[in-house]
């Protein structure tokens, strides 16, 4: 039987020691702010893991049968803490973090029961992700990509991307040539030229492909961003990405594939959706797709 047990006593402790992180014996699970939590990738590198797909599964049957006990018990007692939640989405919350790279990670992730997917490389591969964003040179080097000089970004299906100059930057460009334009002894012929460079500079520019660095933030480079110095145990990756799309167009795919999802197992609700269909392994192939 699984319940919420009400705290009986509080005792102070005034001496100061050393504690653990928050953390559950056998399974690593705590609730925070109403939301149950997962420790990071700790638990593969110590070799204590549970695959993600059947984490969030066994935590959605969890969260579930400790609705019923409370349910059960609140009919035997009106004063309950059921009246605390009222309804089994007001639980802890289930956040899938990890492994996710694809729309349908997503999609599995909603179905086996989570609440919210926690989405860290499949971001950063837009264009308006903050990481450092780099292109090639003729040097094969990295260069740093200006993005604060462009706008409106379009991209094609081999990841090549197109944009115009912000309005800001065509304004401060044109200054110099201004100047130019002043001093010069020729003032027909160099408003002719300065006519066209501001007219380049409005036209769409091809700018090719896009990396971006990608890290998470329990690396060590994600250590330093917060710190500015490694103060504990990496984990985590730190790699260049390519920059796939924009922003709105990986949430037009994303909504578009999950309502398709939604429509195949019948739901028209994300919360009749989240942990309802049932998840058929057809293959071992397929036991370590789902199971990262």
């Amino acid at each position: 039987m699984i319940k919420f047990v009400e705290i009986e006593s509080i005792e102070y402790i005034n001496d100061l020691e050393w504690v653990n992180d928050i953390t559950v014996e056998t399974n690593h699970n705590y609730i925070a702010n109403s939301y149950l939590v997962h420790n990071c990738i700790t638990t593969s590198n110590v070799s204590i893991h549970y695959p993600q797909a059947s984490l969030i599964n066994e935590c959605y049957k969890i969260r579930k049968e400790l609705y019923r006990t409370m349910k059960e018990d609140n009919s035997k007692d009106s004063n309950y803490s059921i009246k605390i939640f009222p309804n089994q989405y007001e639980f802890p919350k289930i956040v899938a973090d990890g492994g996710i790279r694809n729309y349908d990670h997503v999609i599995k992730a909603l179905a086996l029961g989570a609440d919210y997917v926690m989405i860290g490389s499949l971001f950063a591969q837009c264009i308006e992700s903050a990481g450092e964003k780099t292109t090639k040179s003729s040097t094969k080097l990295p260069l740093r990509f200006p993005i604060e000089r462009y706008k409106d970004f379009s991209v094609d299906s081999k990841g090549n991307f197109k944009a115009y100059y912000t309005d800001e930057y065509i304004k401060e460009a044109s200054k110099a040539w201004e100047e130019s334009l002043v001093n010069s002894p020729d003032k027909q012929h160099a408003q002719l030229s300065y006519n066209r460079r501001i007219d380049d500079l409005k036209q769409e520019k091809t700018i090719g492909q896009i990396n971006v660095k990608f890290f998470g933030m329990a690396s060590a480079d994600g250590q330093k961003s917060i710190t500015g110095k490694k103060t504990k145990t990496a984990e985590g990756i730190t790699k260049y990405l390519p920059v796939l799309y924009t922003i709105n167009g990986w949430v037009n795919n994303m909504i578009s594939y999950l309502r398709s999802a939604m429509s195949y197992t019948n739901h028209t609700t994300i919360q009749s959706f989240i942990g309802t269909p049932s998840l058929i392994v057809n293959s071992i192939s397929e036991i370590h797709a789902v199971n990262k």
